[in-house]
């Protein structure tokens, strides 16, 4: 189905759910991880029942397999917090658990960089392999008795993946042809779901401009002794990222939200962090402007819908939405969005 196709389909729809459903496409990154957790069983738990004088059925007790501040085992969560990171970026969110929509003009761009991202993890997992007998040696003086070798795979390096994936989210043709009313009640669906993701857009950005807003000028307000706080780079950096993305995915244009956001790049324009440190009536008067944008970001937010936050943390996948365990083994699927547009 070609964009005009896609554009006569939602002939009903506003120009942001047109324009997003032409220049958008879905994706999903999925990453298996070994799990960190089992259940304590048969004889130690009895053991452990015991000590307490209490009933074996009415506990479920776990132990931790491995620990996280290991550095071979710190590198892959950093690693996959920065793919995570990495995917919101470059993408919105989209109300199904588990995807998110990237600019179709950004898709060779998008699976080059997860390519090299696999590779890094490949190659993060083959040095945790290397490791094995150190992260077993950990887990016996952790866990004592309730350690089982049994729970700890010859290949540790497998259980350490990631893939991605751009799911259809349009109801397919050959419905049209089979069942016409079923596809166009499918279709229904999929424009609603492209109505509530232009909302959830809307939204998140509102609060995420919002945060930054108050950040800033929480750090160009005065400590109550009267000194004045520590203003770093990255204040002015992630204004400046927040605008460069909210560009790319801006697809209501003329709203509110969106003077605002000029607003507030024409009053950045030109200003560093070391004008702000050292100019006292340049901070003065950046943050008297800023109150007035939180007073009305403050309104954008009482009328704007409530919305759920979904998160997968990086480990928090800086946030899993859908996490279950398949396998013996106790791999760890997980599939999810984080909560920043």
């Amino acid at each position: 189905m070609n964009d005009q196709e896609d554009l006569i389909l939602f002939q009903g729809a506003s120009l942001s759910e047109q324009l997003l459903l032409q220049q958008c496409l879905a994706t999903r990154v999925t990453f298996h991880w070994w799990g960190r957790t089992r259940r304590v069983e048969g004889n130690v738990l009895e053991r452990m029942v015991q000590v307490i004088d209490a009933e074996i059925s009415s506990f479920i007790t776990t132990k931790k397999l491995y620990n996280l501040k290991l550095p071979a085992l710190q590198k892959l969560t950093q690693l996959r917090n920065k793919i995570g990171a990495y995917w919101e970026q470059c993408t919105l969110p989209y109300v199904e658990p588990g995807i998110r929509l990237l600019r179709k003009k950004d898709v060779d761009d998008f699976n080059a960089r997860l390519t090299v991202f696999q590779n890094s993890l490949s190659s993060a997992a083959t040095d945790l392999q290397v490791c094995r007998s150190a992260i077993l040696e950990d887990a016996r003086q952790r866990l004592q008795q309730a350690f089982d070798l049994d729970n700890y795979p010859a290949n540790l390096a497998s259980l350490f993946q990631m893939e991605w994936s751009f799911p259809n989210i349009m109801p397919p043709d050959y419905l049209a042809q089979l069942s016409p009313d079923i596809y166009e009640r499918e279709l229904a669906k999929v424009q609603q779901r492209f109505q509530a993701t232009v909302t959830l857009a809307e939204s998140v950005f509102c609060e995420q401009f919002a945060q930054l807003v108050e950040h800033l000028a929480e750090r160009l307000t005065p400590a109550p002794d009267g000194t004045r706080k520590i203003f770093h780079d990255s204040t002015l950096a992630n204004l400046e990222d927040f605008f460069t993305k909210f560009s790319k995915f801006n697809f209501t244009k003329n709203n509110p939200l969106d003077d605002l956001v000029q607003q507030a790049k024409g009053l950045v324009n030109g200003t560093n962090t070391t004008l702000l440190r050292n100019n006292v009536s340049a901070r003065e008067d950046m943050r008297a402007v800023l109150h007035g944008m939180q007073d009305q970001l403050d309104q954008l937010m009482i009328n704007k819908p409530r919305r759920r936050i979904q998160s997968l943390s990086p480990v928090t996948l800086a946030c899993a939405e859908g996490v279950q365990l398949a396998g013996a083994e106790g791999v760890k699927s997980e599939t999810g969005a984080a909560r920043c547009p």
